[in-house]
This record gives C-alpha cells, structure tokens and sequence, in this order.
C-alpha cells in the first residue's frame, strides 16, 4: 500500500473542502465532487473500547461536528471488532428488556432467547480467532457464520413483521440485524476472505436500505405535512424535513418537498386529531396516550406534540446508518484493491501522540481514491 497518512488532526486542505463544501461526509468517508474518497474517518473507540494501542482523551473534539447525527454502527468497519459487536447487542438487548413488560400489556409477546443466542455466536468467533491451530480457527469460524446466518433469518422475519404492524421496535431489530451482517462479514475478513466478505456485504446492504427506507416511511406517517404543525416550528423547519425526504431522492429540494406536502398542509390542521388517533406505535407508544369517550385529551396532544421532534431525531439517525453501512463498501473495496489485510488496516495509527480531546483518527490517501460504492 502506498504511503499513507495517519493523524488525529483534520488536514488543512480537507478541512476547507468541507467548509466551501467541494468536499462531503459520506457515512465514515469524505469524498470530492467525483465521489473519489479523500479520508476516512475512525473512532478511537467505541461503547468505551479504546482501539487497541491507542487512548482516547476526554472530551469532544471539533469533528464531532463533522460526524453530526448519531448513529449505533460505527464509522468503518476495523472499529466493529466481535468485542464492540457484543456491546452494542447486549445493549439494544437491554433496551428491548426495558419496555418488554409493557408491550406484553398490550399482548406483544418478545423471545429475548435469540439475544442470547446471538451473543453466544459472537463469543464462539471472538474464541475462533485467538486459537493458534489453523483448523480448530478455521472450524470455529465457520460454526461461527453459521450462527450469524441464523441470526439473519430470524431479525429479518422479526422485522418484517415489526414494520409490518409499524411496531415499537422497528428500529431495535433493523440495527439487530445490522449487527448479525457484519458479523459474518467480520469473519470472513479475519479469514482472509475479502472477496466473499464484499460479496455478502452487497447482499447485506441492498436489504438493510430497503428495510431503512420502509421504516422512515413508517415515521413519516400518512400524513408528513404535519411535522411542519406550528407548534412544531422551534425545532422542526423544511430544510429539516427535506433532509428526511431525500433518502428517498436525493434531488428533492426544498421547494420540491413543499410541492409533495402542499395538498397536506392545508388538510392538517382539519385532519390532525384524527391522524392523532392513528398513530402507530413506531412513533408513540400506545401506553403514553390514553383515548377518552371523547377522544384524545389535551395531555395526550401534548405529549405527541414533544414525542415528534423525537421521531425526527431517529429518522436522521437511521439515514445516517444507512449512509454507514453504505460507505463500509470503500473499506472493503480498498482492502481488495490495495490487498491489505484487515488487521494492517486495523493497526494504523498516528505516529504523533494523542492531541488533547482527539476522539477520531484521519486517515488520508496520497491520493484520491476511485472506489465502487455499494450501490
């Protein structure tokens, strides 16, 4: 691989790039006009695992404003070791756990069973991977994969079914089944396999933006008119909105999303107590608004009135996973073109020292780099 550079400073030059806006953040990659990828982005650590040989400072430091939106997947795909994977499914484990009693009011039932048994798969590749016999690496592993394919199976249909009934957890089994992707994609690196991890990826990939765009859909509601509801204006404008329509088609404007809505937004303040009432549980939860005779109360408007900005946040976040998962096709693709390993990919690092509040690594190319996007 061609020399590259490695630092936990922004260069100068891409720093103004993305100010005049010649360049843009693409998931954990920035890419020029072309689309050739000037840097990628990394975590120096994820769910408080540092990478290893290097330590985090406190603090944030000035990219976290370049990253913007928050999302569970990590920047690139060398930061999601089976480690980090455990901690983000233990985590949406938990989350699950936490209002499991209540959707079993509501006579939702939820098998936590295949949490654990996903967790299990993760521990057999994270024990494959430190044996030293080839074989046992290498039968480990595949018994390995072969959990993660199941694990496929059984979120998929979990949410499909989610969707479906445009329930609470659409985004807890969607990010689930993220996870079990790249599980398997993960070892087949660790196998040496990239050819066959790219392959899968591609597969992965094509299922999770379709399962994003479905969930966004959910979000939107019938009637997305009226996240532009007056009392909605401190913190939900157009270009916001126009932000979310654009997973859809990037060429939408501003004014062509006024276009699609403009029926809507005279119908909403008629409509809005009935599109109230039909709300699905994927933006309120059923139990934080009581119906009465008469219909909703005024406490129950309200609360729905708060909960919408909310809805908003969790639309940018799944476009900013979907924008991830996307750009770990240039990681992948540089492995392959470059035939780099993922672990020399993995252990780059900065010669400097740490600066102070550095959360994320640079790493810059000698050159921009032309890359098959997963697209």
């Amino acid at each position: 691989m061609a020399a590259i550079d490695v630092t936990f400073d922004i260069p100068a030059k891409i720093a103004e790039g993305l100010a005049d806006q010649t360049l843009f953040r693409n998931g954990g990659v920035i890419q020029d006009s072309s689309g050739r990828v000037v840097m990628w982005l990394r975590e120096l650590s994820s769910n408080g695992q540092a990478v290893e040989g290097i330590v985090p400072a406190g603090g944030t430091s000035s990219a976290m404003s370049l990253v913007g939106v928050g999302s569970m997947l990590t920047l690139g795909v060398s930061v999601l070791g089976f480690g980090v994977l455990y901690s983000k499914v233990k985590e949406l484990e938990s989350q699950i756990q936490g209002v499991k009693e209540l959707l079993e009011t509501i006579d939702q039932k939820i098998d936590m069973s295949f949490y654990a048994n996903f967790r299990a798969a993760l521990d057999l590749a994270r024990n494959a991977f430190t044996m030293s016999d080839q074989n046992n690496r290498h039968n480990s592993a595949l018994q390995a994969i072969n959990r993660f394919l199941e694990a496929e199976h059984i979120y998929t249909d979990l949410l499909k079914k989610e969707l479906e009934t445009k329930g609470l957890l659409c985004n807890k089994y969607l990010l689930t089944l993220c996870f079990a992707y790249l599980a398997e994609i993960r070892c087949y690196l660790e196998l040496g396999e990239s050819d066959t991890a790219l392959r899968r990826f591609q597969e992965a990939n094509s299922e999770i933006q379709k399962y994003i765009e479905q969930y966004i859909e959910v979000l939107l509601t019938k009637n997305p008119a009226i996240y532009l509801h007056p009392k909605l204006k401190d913190s939900i404008n157009l270009s916001r909105l126009t932000g979310v329509f654009q997973c859809f088609d990037s060429g939408l404007n501003e004014g062509g999303v006024f276009e699609v809505l403009r029926d809507d937004l005279f119908q909403a303040g008629n409509n809005y107590e009935k599109w109230m009432g039909e709300l699905p549980p994927a933006v309120i939860a059923p139990w934080k608004v009581k119906k009465g005779f008469w219909g909703i109360p005024d406490e129950g408007k309200q609360a729905i009135f708060e909960r919408l900005p909310q809805v908003v946040d969790e639309m940018e976040s799944a476009i900013e996973t979907s924008h991830r998962f996307g750009a770990y096709a240039y990681e992948l693709n540089l492995l392959i073109k470059a035939k780099v390993s993922m672990k020399q990919w993995e252990n780059l690092k900065p010669k400097q020292l740490p600066v102070e509040q550095a959360n994320f690594i640079y790493i810059v190319p000698p050159n921009p780099v032309m890359l098959e996007s997963a697209v």
